[in-house]
C-alpha cells in the first residue's frame, strides 16, 4: 500500500476562491422565480459572511429555534448568531454592515417577503 500511495499520490487540488466578480456573474444569471430568489439570497449571504454550508442551513430567522443559530436584520447590520459550528466552540456573532452590502440586504429582503418567512 505504501508503494501504491507513493507512486499515485497527488497533492489535493485547491479550489479557486470565490471572488466578487464571480458572485456578480452568478447573480446576473438568476431570474425572478422563487427558487432563484432563494438561491441569490443564499449565495450573497454565504459570500458576505464567509459561512459554511452547514452553518447557513441551520439558521433561524429573528429568534433562536431548533437550528444552530439565527439571523436578524438591524438598522446597522445583518447579524448572524452562530450557536454551534464545526470551527467555533463558543457562540459567535457575525455582523455584516448594511451600508457596505446593499445587494445582500436586497436579496434577503426579497426572499423573506416572497417566502413569507416569520420568526423562528
Amino acid at each position: 500500500m505504501k508503494g501504491i500511495r507513493r507512486k499515485y499520490a497527488a497533492p489535493q487540488a485547491q479550489a479557486e476562491p470565490l471572488k466578487p466578480v464571480m458572485v456578480r456573474g452568478i447573480l446576473a444569471t438568476l431570474g425572478e422565480t422563487p427558487r432563484e430568489r432563494r438561491d441569490a439570497a443564499l449565495v450573497v449571504l454565504l459570500f458576505s459572511a464567509a459561512l459554511r454550508r452547514s452553518e447557513i442551513s441551520g439558521l433561524d430567522y429573528l429568534a433562536s429555534g431548533s437550528g444552530d443559530g439565527y439571523l436578524t436584520i438591524t438598522a446597522e447590520a445583518i447579524e448572524i448568531v452562530l450557536l454551534r459550528s464545526k470551527s467555533r466552540t463558543e457562540p459567535t456573532i457575525l455582523r455584516v454592515p448594511r451600508a457596505e452590502n446593499p445587494g445582500l440586504l436586497a436579496a434577503l429582503e426579497r426572499w423573506i417577503a416572497l417566502a413569507a418567512i416569520t420568526s423562528g
